[in-house]
């Protein structure tokens, strides 16, 4: 027998192995109570079945995710999602016609897509979804992979999961591998408020199955195009595809410098050795290839690059800038004018860019910046939603007064 490889963190095995014990232990006492109608002594009301039938669902969905996460090989987590695919097949009409269960189902059927089920478990997931009366082009859409004559019905407009619909339109595979990307860096933080939501960082539940944008990777599949050299991000389940996963690597020894960097919470900038900044216990550096860091709780995104020139001015790097970015991201305009101070290292560009992502009703805001120091030029943008501003502001401008070239 081949040992099951983790797909997930190595040091979230523990908590995935007490999920996966925990759903297995409910699914069996569940599906006995369904079979008896009893809970103990009690007979159950039609209601109360109901009730236990419809959270099958999702216990399978989760189940199924857990799976992957520790590595079980596709065709087991085939059989739990056709097995899941059987409790969909009990509910009725009236559980499918619900929003929620939009959401429920775009899982379902993303999963069914990524583990190729049966013809059979296919069939019966489509005949049952069409004869429910369930809403939801995005489920049309992904049903419509392996089934023919799939009818549109009444739309439901989703705002966590709704882009991935308009994602799986567009036409030109450049844009849709870029739109494909960044939905998928930016899917943790869709869903704060949810259930499972930082649940790994919870020692008092039993709630983590891993966190993996599996609709995002069945449009990929049902878009047909490799994922070679593709970086979407840790979120994005590559085993599916049989490539590996793009979890951060576990460092082993630390270099000298490293070590020092991280005794001063520091982090150098690649290739220049010189350049640093304070991370400040707020920070999170996703690369050693360049410079690419988040907070820990995945709101406030930095990106910066380095150039090299005797030929530029600030003012004219700045523009530079500012106008390759609208160009590549039309949705974002600046709003009032560019700000120029000084900092530590030297004087700095400052401009606020504001708009709205494909698929997004949410303002997110785009802060560029643009330095000089030495012979360099160094470009820097931090992403946020316009409505954590005020928690945002002063994490980047702690991050800015830290910049050293020395």
């Amino acid at each position: 027998m081949v040992a099951n490889v983790m797909r997930d963190y190595p040091n979230r095995e523990e908590k995935l192995k007490q999920f996966y014990a925990n759903r297995m232990s409910m699914l069996a006492h569940d599906e006995s109570v369904i079979e008896s109608k009893m809970l103990g002594s009690q007979k159950l009301e039609h209601e109360q079945l109901k009730r236990i039938s419809n959270s099958l669902i999702n216990r399978g969905i989760e189940l199924s995710i857990c799976q992957f996460s520790l590595g079980h090989s596709i065709d087991t987590i085939r059989e739990t999602v056709e097995r899941t695919i059987t409790y969909y097949l009990k509910t009725d009409n009236e559980w499918s016609s619900y929003p929620h269960s939009v959401y429920t189902l775009v899982k379902l059927i993303s999963l069914a897509i990524l583990v190729d089920v049966s013809d059979k478990a296919w069939a019966l997931l489509a005949e049952k979804w069409q004869s429910s009366g369930s809403n939801g082009y995005i489920l049309a859409k992904l049903l419509s992979y392996r089934s023919n004559n799939i009818q549109l019905g009444q739309d439901v407009r989703l705002k966590k999961i709704g882009q991935i619909l308009t994602i799986s339109n567009i036409s030109d595979d450049c844009e849709f591998l870029e739109e494909l990307k960044k939905y998928s860096k930016k899917w943790y933080i869709r869903y704060k408020g949810l259930h499972w939501y930082n649940s790994h960082n919870d020692d008092y539940h039993i709630g983590y199955f891993g966190y993996w944008a599996v609709e995002a990777a069945a449009v990929a599949k049902m878009r047909g195009i490799s994922l070679k050299n593709t970086h979407f991000g840790k979120y994005f389940p590559y085993g599916f595809f049989d490539l590996p996963e793009q979890l951060p690597k576990e460092k082993g020894v630390k270099k000298e410098l490293q070590q020092k960097e991280q005794a001063l919470n520091t982090v150098t900038y690649p290739g220049l050795t010189r350049l640093t900044l304070s991370l400040d216990g707020a920070w999170l550096n996703e690369s050693e290839q360049r410079l690419s860091l988040i907070t820990h709780d995945e709101g406030l995104e930095c990106a910066g690059t380095v150039y090299q020139s005797d030929e530029n001015t600030l003012d004219s790097f700045a523009s530079g800038r500012y106008e390759a970015l609208m160009k590549h991201m039309p949705w974002y305009k600046r709003v009032g004018v560019e700000n120029e101070r000084n900092l530590p290292i030297g004087t700095v560009k400052e401009q606020l860019m504001q708009g709205v992502w494909k698929g997004e009703t949410e303002v997110t805001s785009y802060l560029v910046y643009a330095l000089k120091f030495d012979k360099y030029f160094m470009g820097l943008t931090f992403t946020f939603m316009e409505k954590d501003k005020t928690h945002c502001l002063p994490i980047i401008e702690r991050l800015l007064k830290s910049i050293r070239y020395e």
